[in-house]
């Protein structure tokens, strides 16, 4: 990517209307246009990963992703709003500068059931976290990785 932006193509308000799903990992990429929600379709899956992202940019937020990503980026600090977008299932800011989540989450989203944590310095969940815990994932996962009687809610490594 040319100077850490999306290439042309992806900034165009011409967005085939069956593209729903962004990945893009092991890139360059500092930001992204401010206007990107205007120019993505509402609801894609958006996954950036191993970028050099230093924040959460808003307008990935206003995608209403379902499938969010930020892994491996230099990220320290996520804004609540991440985990109030309704709709979002799956949240993954492993590997990332995070130290701790936010505290002041105060309309949590009804359909987030995972949010990856593992290789971060977290070690503290607020008591917001508590009601993630025990939903059921509305993904279908293989029992052959999640027995049914274990729903994986949130992944946790230490380092």
């Amino acid at each position: 990517m040319t100077d850490g932006q999306l290439p042309a193509g992806f900034q165009s308000f011409d967005t085939p209307l069956n593209l729903y799903d962004y990945e893009f990992c092991i890139t360059n990429l500092r930001e992204v246009p401010d206007d990107l929600d205007l120019k993505w379709l509402s609801g894609s899956y958006v996954i950036l990963e191993y970028s050099e992202l230093q924040t959460v940019p808003s307008a990935l937020l206003r995608i209403m992703p379902p499938y969010f990503s930020l892994s491996g980026n230099p990220i320290s600090e996520l804004p609540p709003e991440i985990f109030e977008i309704e709709g979002l299932t799956d949240l993954g800011i492993g590997d990332t500068n995070v130290r701790q989540l936010p505290q002041n989450v105060t309309r949590l989203s009804s359909t987030l059931t995972s949010i990856y944590i593992e290789r971060t310095s977290i070690s503290y969940l607020w008591m917001w976290t508590q009601e993630i815990l025990g939903r059921r994932s509305i993904r279908r996962v293989p029992e052959r990785f999640v027995p049914a009687e274990h729903h994986i809610v949130m992944i946790w490594r230490k380092h």
